[in-house]
């Protein structure tokens, strides 16, 4: 599946640039940031600003009372068309449908919440990445 894709440390900053420092949203976020908070120290880049909301513990409180909450099964009772699981694309696109499903449903009188009461769903601190600075491989000195 890899084969002549783009690597990793070539990806890192075109993502930062484009998430800048807008709200990342991710389903199980803790486990999968993990992955890129490594590459990002790894490769000593800029990770982006943005806040991480993470759908899985505001579908808890969302949705009470299902089996699980896997991506999967939320995608499955809510409805939403799906063909594939565990691929990059359409994950991602199913993780939009089902935040954009719990915004409408926690909206009062049409207005969308505030991020403060998104994090404040989660149950858990206000998360984002580690703010990551390029350290020089060598130091060039002046004499």
């Amino acid at each position: 599946m890899l084969t002549g894709k783009p690597f990793v440390e070539d990806l890192l900053e075109p993502l930062t640039n484009f998430c800048a420092d807008h709200p990342l949203v991710a389903h199980n976020a803790s486990f999968d940031s993990q992955f890129l908070v490594s590459d990002y120290k790894k490769f000593e880049v800029p990770a982006p600003k943005g806040i991480v909301l993470d759908t899985l513990p505001i579908a808890r409180k969302v949705f009470p009372g299902l089996a699980n909450y896997k991506l999967g099964t939320l995608v499955q009772h809510l409805k939403i068309p799906s063909s594939e699981f565990h691929r990059a694309e359409a994950d991602a696109s199913y993780c939009g449908f089902l935040f954009l499903e719990m915004i409408r449903r926690v909206s009062i009188h049409g207005k969308s919440p505030e991020i403060a009461n998104l994090v404040a769903l989660t149950g858990r601190p206000q998360f984002s990445f580690p703010l990551i600075q390029k350290v020089p491989k060598q130091l060039d000195f002046l004499f």
